[in-house]
């Protein structure tokens, strides 16, 4: 069963994102943090259930800015912003609900 659009990315706000390595940034078109300076290295990894991005700006001292470019609909503001705990009950209860269509 699919999710409904509030809960499409519940699991990665539940429990964070499961992030895979794609390799250092090889051209201009990721956004680069403010006064970044030549010898920031960027590291991309994406997140395999959600699809965010994210982009360690790593300096030569050992420095990190971190980056993230959120797939449509994932952000929530206002009276949609929900807590961490509530993220969490949100995606339990699909657990529970998919348990019971199994049984």
């Amino acid at each position: 069963m699919a999710p409904s659009e509030p809960l499409l990315y519940a699991q990665c706000r539940a429990l964070g994102h499961e992030w895979r390595h794609k390799g250092p940034v090889t051209d201009d078109s990721t956004r680069r943090p403010f006064g970044a300076k030549t010898g920031m290295i960027g590291l991309q990894s994406q997140c395999s259930d959600c699809k965010t991005w994210r982009t360690k700006w790593i300096t030569r001292s050992g420095e990190v800015v971190n980056r993230y470019d959120y797939p449509d609909g994932y952000s929530r503001r206002g009276e949609d912003r929900l807590t961490s705990k509530q993220w969490r009950s949100s995606w339990a209860v699909t657990l529970f609900d998919d348990m019971a269509v199994t049984a």
